[in-house]
């Protein structure tokens, strides 16, 4: 993990999770998908969606950023 952003916003906010992900193959593989989700202390799972400007594929020893992004209501707290 890279980072994690949130974007506030007036009934819920943005979060963001970067990740990076690095390639140690001796060829070039594809991207995988990635599926997250966030646990509120309320037992409430909200999921992250992948968002990817990186290449389809990655060189051997590449590395390319992924980005998860989710919408969770305003007053709800997360732990990270």
């Amino acid at each position: 993990m890279i980072n994690v952003l949130i974007y506030p916003g007036q009934s819920e906010d943005l979060i963001e999770v970067q990740l990076m992900q690095q390639n140690q193959n001796k060829r070039s593989t594809i991207n995988n998908s990635l599926h997250g989700y966030f646990q509120g202390t309320d037992g409430i799972y909200y999921p992250l969606d992948m968002e990817s400007s990186s290449e389809p594929s990655i060189k051997y020893g590449g590395i390319a950023v992924q980005s998860l992004l989710g919408r969770v209501p305003k007053a709800q707290s997360l732990t990270i």
